[in-house]
């Protein structure tokens, strides 16, 4: 409490345009930012906010989700494409990275969470066999926003499928990369179908805030000029 979050901000500035932005009748999704962790290097998130009611008071509910590691990844690739492939066998989320609509690398934990018997099994696989085709339309979107204007998508839940055809739900984001000196797209995913079993009924923000990897803090109305009321949670990055 009491904590302002306008000092986490790499440009301070940006956090009173979002207000501005809140103030307006708008919602904030999934905006790039660089944030100042206190005992963290700056880290770089995808931030989104909106208007709530807090205790029968306005208060606005923020969460991030961090993508610094994978910045850092994709900005180095090109020029170090081998520690790559070793470092991403050590991160807990599936990693695929596809190029021409075919799977051209896959870690250790994409493997498991598509229940294939080796990386050998994904390679040259279509990418949308991987896809439920309820999600098939928006994954194709997102990859040729990725492919041809190197855009990077921000999370989002998608079903996929298991090399058994079983469905499972994922949270899934997807970066521009170089690969092989060709573009291609990094998607990076992690499987929350547990997560969603043991919390059926739960309401949004509840889960925002016991979701791993995400952050929030509300911001509650001013009693006095120039004082301001924050809870300001910090969660860990998501680890599957």
């Amino acid at each position: 409490m009491g904590d302002d979050p306008q000092r986490y901000y790499e440009c301070p500035e940006e956090y009173e345009n979002i207000l501005e932005e809140l103030a307006q009748g708008h919602n904030v999704l999934n905006r790039e930012i660089r944030l100042q962790i206190p005992g963290k290097d700056q880290v770089t998130v995808f931030a989104s906010y909106m208007p709530i009611q807090f205790h029968d008071q306005d208060a606005v509910l923020g969460w991030f989700y961090d993508i610094s590691e994978l910045k850092n990844f994709t900005t180095q690739l090109a020029h170090r494409e081998k520690e790559f492939r070793r470092l991403i066998e050590y991160l807990p989320y599936g990693i695929l990275i596809h190029q021409e609509g075919k799977v051209c690398l896959a870690n250790q934990k994409a493997v498991q969470q598509f229940n294939a018997a080796s990386a050998q099994e994904l390679l040259e696989l279509p990418v949308l066999d991987l896809v439920h085709p309820d999600y098939r339309d928006i994954v194709m979107k997102r990859a040729t926003a990725t492919l041809e204007k190197g855009t990077n998508n921000p999370v989002i839940e998608e079903k996929l499928l298991c090399r058994d055809g079983t469905p499972f739900d994922a949270e899934v984001a997807n970066l521009a990369v170089t690969f092989n000196g060709r573009p291609g797209s990094l998607v990076v995913f992690n499987d929350i179908t547990e997560r969603k079993r043991r919390n059926p009924t739960a309401d949004q923000c509840q889960c925002l805030q016991h979701q791993p990897g995400w952050h929030s803090h509300y911001r509650s109305p001013e009693p006095h000029p120039g004082r301001q009321s924050f809870l300001h949670h910090h969660y860990r990055v998501l680890s599957g």
